[in-house]
């Protein structure tokens, strides 16, 4: 009994250990999870900096202070500072949008409720109408006054008819598809609300709490200080306490720095090119809310291929059913030949090989980001599905001498037809032939 003391003494101490070890990591995270966001932020911002840290750290003679406090000063200026400005006019155009919308709801409601007032009143809105006819709008007609008032206005009924004559003197099979004025308004109307409120509610949780968002800046900032000293001591420590081989340590640290670096470039960086030039084009062509519309265009850019289309191709449209064609056909031509192709032409360059990652997982993980982290999991997403890859792969490279191969799946043969050249009694001899080698194989391995 003596002799076995130690041993059990030993796995005593170290499930006591470890049970300590996960309660106390476990209250940690409790005290500071309402600060993880502005933590994360911090990472992936010193991830971004770091070159300019390296250079800066040169420039200051190896001095780590000066250095670090230099670079935060260069992200406030540089991105904090534009993004913030940025932010308020998207913010002032969404909620005149909003505000557009709602009032006149509210006036076509109280406009249903009016009738009731007074007998007399039905009864001569009912001969008007009866007198009226079709000339009248119908309740989507009604429901149309709550669109934009400019778009109403350049949106008249004389262009979209003419237009209207117009296509289906050249395509009649199109009169069964071709939607109203009135149906077009309502779409276009509940469009722009819903983008417009989402984009207040999003402004208005930001600046809710005044005294919680800029004491997450501050937390963010000091954490990016840090971070730039110490961020590779601390890396180490992790990869430390991490219980997996060096090989494996350096096939998680670079996947997730090159999941980030591909969704900071190729998304982000590319949504930002996208949806500035794509506004700069709405506001050349008139439209109103450039702003806006371009922000909508970054949003919907991690979207491949038809992301942006989902926005100017209605602009377009629109421009031409109310008689700007030449404005049009130009805003057209330069959405599908500068905007949309941007990310055929600079994801290559920039991305690489950075994001092995299929297109819809990139699409799926960057949604699930948003709606489960906010605007920061536009980052986190991606890099959640990087590692859910990785983690497999180290999975696979572990228990490898205990996972069964896999057969490979081959298409079934197709039987022979009475007329083939191969006959039914060929078919067993090619197959035996096939089968030889592979049992050759079996019995070299």
């Amino acid at each position: 009994m003596s002799e076995h003391k130690p041993e059990s003494s030993a796995k005593f101490r170290g499930a006591f250990v470890i049970i300590l070890a996960l309660a106390i990591s476990t209250l940690f995270f409790a005290l500071i999870w309402s600060f993880l966001k502005p933590l994360l932020l911090a990472a992936i911002f010193t991830a971004m900096v770091y070159p300019i840290y390296r250079r800066l750290l040169i420039l200051f003679r190896r001095r780590e202070t000066p250095a670090s406090i230099a670079t935060i000063l260069i992200v406030i200026l540089l991105i904090l500072g534009p993004l913030s400005g940025f932010v308020g006019i998207v913010a002032k155009q969404a909620v005149e949008i909003t505000q557009s919308i709602i009032p006149d709801q509210k006036e076509a409601a109280e406009g249903e409720d009016k009738p009731q007032e007074g007998q007399h009143g039905e009864e001569t809105q009912e001969i008007g109408k009866a007198k009226s006819g079709d000339d009248e709008p119908t309740s989507d007609g009604e429901a149309a006054n709550t669109i934009l008032p400019w778009f109403k206005d350049k949106f008249g009924s004389d262009s979209y008819n003419q237009a209207k004559d117009w296509v289906l003197e050249k395509a009649p099979f199109m009169a069964d598809f071709l939607p109203d004025r009135d149906q077009i308004l309502n779409g276009v109307a509940n469009l722009a609300q819903s983008a417009g409120q989402f984009l207040v509610n999003s402004a208005q949780k930001m600046t809710a709490g005044t005294a919680s968002f800029f004491l997450s800046l501050f937390v963010m900032l000091y954490a990016m200080f840090f971070f730039l000293i110490d961020g590779r001591k601390i890396l180490e420590k992790i990869l430390y306490y991490i219980p997996l081989g060096p090989d494996e340590e350096e096939l998680m640290l670079d996947r997730f720095l090159s999941i980030t670096r591909a969704t900071i470039k190729g998304t982000m960086l590319i949504g930002l090119i996208q949806g500035t030039l794509g506004g700069i084009g709405f506001a050349v062509a008139g439209i109103g809310g450039a702003a806006f519309w371009g922000t909508i265009m970054v949003i919907l850019s991690i979207v491949p291929g038809i992301g942006t289309a989902l926005v100017w191709i209605p602009a377009v449209i629109y421009l031409l059913a109310t008689g700007d064609v030449v404005k049009g056909v130009i805003l057209g031509t330069y959405m599908a030949a500068v905007v949309g192709t941007i990310d055929n032409v600079l994801r290559p360059i920039l991305v690489g090989r950075d994001a092995e990652m299929p297109d819809l997982l990139i699409l799926l993980g960057t949604l699930g980001g948003i709606f489960m982290f906010g605007v920061i999991g536009f980052i986190i997403g991606p890099v959640i599905c990087g590692l859910f890859l990785m983690i497999w792969e180290i999975y696979g490279e572990t228990f490898k001498a205990w996972l069964p191969p896999v057969k490979p799946l081959h298409r079934k043969k197709l039987k022979p037809d009475a007329d083939s050249e191969v006959t039914r009694s060929e078919v067993p001899k090619i197959e035996e032939g096939e089968s030889e080698p592979k049992k050759n194989e079996d019995a070299k391995s």
